[in-house]
């Protein structure tokens, strides 16, 4: 920018209000702005960078958390203390005012505005590493903003570092093993295996598992959504109840109990 404009001044006989030593100060003012921003960010998401971001996660990997604030600080003071420089050595003005400005909006942003202003956050689990490679082109796709994570949801040690969500939907495996060989070929032959068929001695284990997860990742005011097994559809709205959630059953277009709608633990 500046090698464009001074030559446009030059032009008019004109100077620019800062020469190239003070310009340059500008940037690097500017970088330690937008540096601090970065840092603050990083540090208010880290439980949500270490899932979906890991290879990317830069507090506590690179910097230890209780040095973020300090270097979130000294960037932010310095980015200001240039600018209120600026100001008293060049014809520009309110350059160190508007640093402060800056530094303040992006530590409001990163602590609260980001959360209040920001869009339904969209999460998805499989076991499958191919299965979320797939999810993950199609998103890209549809320019959907989904986080993908791989994880065994039956390892409650996996699930239990998701957050809290307000809706949770799912298609579990629930089809025995016995029921195998009376499945059409075009189901067995072209869908995982392992998103299909569940244990004969406990087709409920991932219905089990989803239950037990909202106790403490649904809120309050939350809903869950289950495609369910027709066999096992009364059994697993009474497991729910049991569990003290308001369930109600839902048919499909075959008249069938094939999905269930679960809130209010």
């Amino acid at each position: 920018m500046y090698c464009v404009l001074q030559p446009l001044l030059a032009a008019g006989n004109k100077k620019p209000s800062l020469n190239y030593g003070n310009f340059l100060l500008l940037i690097i003012s500017s970088v330690f702005i937008a540096a601090a921003g970065y840092i603050i960010n990083d540090y208010f998401d880290m439980n949500i960078d270490r899932i979906n971001k890991p290879d990317r996660l830069i507090v506590q990997k690179y910097i230890k958390r209780r040095w973020t604030i300090v270097w979130h600080f000294f960037l932010s003071m310095a980015g200001v203390a240039i600018g209120f420089y600026l100001d008293l050595t060049t014809r520009v003005t309110l350059l160190g005012f508007s640093n402060l400005i800056c530094a303040c909006l992006l530590f409001i942003y990163s602590i609260s505005l980001k959360r209040k202003l920001r869009k339904a956050e969209i999460w998805s689990c499989d076991i499958s590493k191919e299965a979320l490679h797939i999810a993950n082109r199609n998103a890209n796709n549809l320019n959907a903003d989904v986080k993908f994570i791989q994880l065994d949801f039956l390892h409650l040690e996996e699930r239990n570092n998701l957050p809290v969500f307000d809706i949770i939907v799912s298609n579990p495996p629930y089809v025995p093993q016995k029921d195998k060989e009376q499945m059409d070929p075009n189901v067995l032959n072209f869908e995982p295996h392992v998103a299909l068929f569940v244990p004969d001695n406990d087709p409920l284990k991932f219905y089990k598992a989803i239950a037990e997860f909202g106790k403490e990742h649904l809120d309050k005011k939350g809903s869950i959504f289950l495609e369910l097994h027709e066999v096992y559809a009364e059994q697993t709205a009474e497991f729910y109840e049991r569990e003290h959630y308001k369930i109600e059953l839902k048919r499909d277009m075959q008249g069938k109990n094939r999905m269930l709608h679960a809130n209010g633990r």
